[in-house]
């Protein structure tokens, strides 16, 4: 075994000491992997949909009950929106008879209108509600999982460093 410390050979570069940890050795004698003679089934493999959320809190699960709730909203609102819009051409077309008075037209007209601004403000409420949890429950869940990471490298001895790359 060579000593720790070892004294350059070369006289063309400036004189300094390599020092040589001890985990140094030990990653030398590992054994080096052939990635590409394994199966790739094992290389590829897929990570379950609820391991995903393995991080989040209580306060996540809710966030994310909420924002699921605000797209189902959201996304029921949207077709909803056309059937309003087509109630309004047809109260355009039914007062074009004889028998009919402008207030009927103007009733009509205020109903349907009125109809689809409540389906905007909902479908307002919705889409925020829908991006606004979900953007805030990632936003808590990659600082938890960044904190955590930080947490596991500040806690390795130094000379893990040499041996293993942290990413």
């Amino acid at each position: 075994m060579a000593s720790q410390w070892e004294e350059p050979n070369d006289s063309d570069h400036p004189a300094y000491v390599a020092l040589r940890t001890p985990r140094q050795s030990d990653a030398e004698k590992a054994k080096i992997v052939d990635v590409s003679s394994q199966d790739n089934s094992e290389l590829s493999r897929q990570v379950p949909l609820l391991q995903l959320f393995s991080f989040a809190d209580f306060t996540d699960k809710i966030l994310m009950t909420l924002g699921t709730i605000g797209a189902l909203g959201a996304g029921i609102l949207r077709p909803s929106m056309n059937l309003l819009l087509g109630n309004v051409i047809n109260s355009f077309g039914s007062t074009t008879g004889e028998g009919s008075s402008s207030d009927d037209f103007s009733s009509s007209v205020n109903k349907v209108a009125r109809n689809l601004a409540i389906v905007g403000v909902a479908g307002l409420v919705a889409g925020y509600l829908q991006v606004y949890c979900w953007s805030l429950t990632a936003s808590r869940q990659s600082k938890r999982i960044r904190s955590l990471y930080v947490n596991a490298i500040i806690t390795k001895e130094i000379g893990w460093f040499d041996v293993n790359d942290p990413m």
